[in-house]
């Protein structure tokens, strides 16, 4: 009989460096498996509070009226379950979407896991803005990166657009907000949207809400609602949907729209309001003159 091939499990990981749960997972269960056991570690970003502002916000107003310190010490308390000693979170909340946009760069250069725990650090063990560019430049210099590369990066591709078209091929949503001024989305070979990062934000704004459900009661709010992310934050499903007729599930609240979700949506619906014709009628002709 031929030998079996037993290939490594992966283990998909989708992490904020601002999230507490986050921090002692990967200082205690996730480390652990990936030293004891055959597991391959894939840690995708993200962003555990995309509507926090540039700039950030105090932590007291994204839990507004509850109990700050009662909730750190049940935060420390569960950390000491696994051994990790989690002190205090910086009082102000940042932005993450800049520093993830970083550690998608690092994972390019083959350097996530280093960058990855100089970001923790920063943030949990040193206190510091994730937005300050001081910081990310020392979380790039210390996981043996040129901090000045994604900078520079961006600016030959604006000096290269002033007098010509550049065709940037990317799944970074955070390159695409930054850098283009039009962008278009393909799938399975059919262009989906044509159009431009506020266009494409304007056609859902005022139509995407979140709201925490139920780990039990998730299927069905995906089998009835276009769900763009859910994730598990302290034992419960924070989820994000994209709600047309404005009539969204009792405890969900309109939010601000990211690229991201106008991506999503995108992805999930295969159009996007007042985008989809447009989309189709320039495949269309552009097929026909070939």
């Amino acid at each position: 009989m031929p030998s079996r091939v037993i290939l490594p499990l992966t283990l998909k990981l989708y992490s904020d460096f601002i999230c507490p749960f986050c921090y002692i997972a990967e200082h205690s269960t996730v480390e652990r498996l990936v030293r004891e056991y055959d597991v391959v570690l894939d840690w995708r970003g993200f962003e555990l509070h995309p509507d926090t502002p540039p700039g950030g916000m105090p932590l007291k107003d994204l839990f507004p009226g509850r109990d700050l310190p009662a909730m750190h010490r049940h935060v420390q308390g569960y950390g000491r379950k696994f051994g990790v000693e989690l002190p205090d979170p910086p009082k102000h909340l940042p932005n993450s979407r800049k520093a993830l946009a970083v550690a998608e760069y690092a994972r390019k250069e083959g350097k996530l896991d280093p960058f990855r725990r100089a970001m923790m650090h920063a943030y949990w063990k040193d206190g510091k803005d994730l937005e300050d560019p001081a910081v990310l430049k020392s979380a790039a210099k210390t996981a043996g990166l040129d901090p000045e590369e994604r900078l520079r990066f961006y600016q030959l591709l604006a000096e290269l657009a002033a007098d010509r078209i550049v065709l940037l091929s990317t799944h970074i949503v955070e390159d695409v907000a930054v850098l283009c001024p039009r962008f278009a989305v393909i799938r399975e070979g059919r262009l989906l949207a044509l159009t431009t990062p506020s266009e494409a934000r304007g056609a859902i704004s005022g139509h995407v809400y979140e709201g925490t459900v139920d780990a039990a009661d998730l299927p069905q709010l995906r089998s009835e609602r276009t769900v763009t992310q859910a994730l598990l934050v302290e034992g419960r499903n924070r989820a994000r949907i994209y709600e047309p007729k404005g009539n969204p599930p009792s405890g969900f609240t309109q939010v601000a729209v990211t690229l991201e979700d106008a991506y999503l949506v995108l992805m999930r619906l295969g159009e996007l309001p007042g985008l989809a014709r447009e989309a189709n009628g320039i495949f269309a002709s552009a097929g026909g003159t070939r």
